[in-house]
């Protein structure tokens, strides 16, 4: 994959999309790619600079086919993806526990910087979340006998 990543980034408009991609200060957005192409495209800058990505798409079918792209093109890297909340199972059933922990569980590697790959839906990235502050301080240790886990 990385001598199709050489290839690509021969291509200006590339080159620009990589480099706006890069620089460490704001968002990029980028528009007039589609399908395979756009997954290639992200997965190229991703490894030109690899940090956390996030990747916001309408639907869940997106996510899906990015997930699966990226399963190709970088299947060294972690893709995970952040689950909405639904209120209703959340207060009612073990279903939103579990998708509770899931969605922390990619808060806290975000919080952390760790180099991933996150996918989200729209409805799952506009949900509230505490400040990364406030995230952080939020955390408790649970000592086991043996040492400290966090």
């Amino acid at each position: 994959m990385n001598n199709l990543f050489k290839i690509m980034q021969t291509d200006q408009g590339i080159k620009r999309t990589i480099t706006a991609y890069e620089m460490k200060n704001g968002q990029s957005q980028i528009y007039g790619v589609t399908g395979v192409q756009k997954s290639a495209l992200l997965a190229a800058a991703y490894q030109s600079d690899s940090r956390t990505m996030v990747i916001i798409a309408s639907n869940y079918e997106s996510v899906e086919h990015l997930r699966s792209d990226f399963a190709t093109l970088l299947p060294q890297v972690l893709v995970l993806e952040l689950p909405a909340l639904d209120i209703v199972s959340f207060t009612a059933a073990a279903k939103g526990i579990e998708l509770a922990a899931r969605r922390m569980d990619v808060l806290g590697r975000m919080a952390r910087g760790e180099k991933i790959i996150i996918l989200a839906t729209a409805e799952a990235a506009m949900q509230k979340v505490l400040c990364k502050a406030d995230f952080e301080n939020s955390r408790i240790t649970i000592n086991n006998g043996g040492g400290n886990h966090t």
